[in-house]
C-alpha cells in the first residue's frame, strides 16, 4: 500500500559469542507484513535481516515474530 504511512521494524540476531569481532555479511531477509489500524492509520512490515559470516557456512537470523 505505498500511499499508506508504513513503519518498518528491523530485527536483528542475537550476537553469538564464537562469533565475536566476526565480520558478518548481509544476504537478504525476511519480512512479513501485518496491517495494523491505529486511528485510521495503517502500519506494516517487520524485517528480519540474514546475514552470513565470511569463509564459514550456515545463516544466521532473527526469529520472525508470530
Amino acid at each position: 500500500m505505498p500511499h499508506q504511512e508504513q513503519i518498518e521494524v528491523i530485527i536483528e540476531p542475537e550476537e553469538l559469542i564464537e562469533h565475536a569481532g566476526r565480520q558478518k555479511e548481509p544476504i537478504g531477509d525476511d519480512a512479513s507484513e501485518r496491517l495494523d489500524v491505529v486511528l485510521v492509520k495503517f502500519r506494516v512490515v517487520t524485517r528480519c535481516p540474514n546475514y552470513a559470516y565470511k569463509k564459514e557456512d550456515g545463516v544466521i537470523r532473527a526469529p520472525v515474530p508470530a
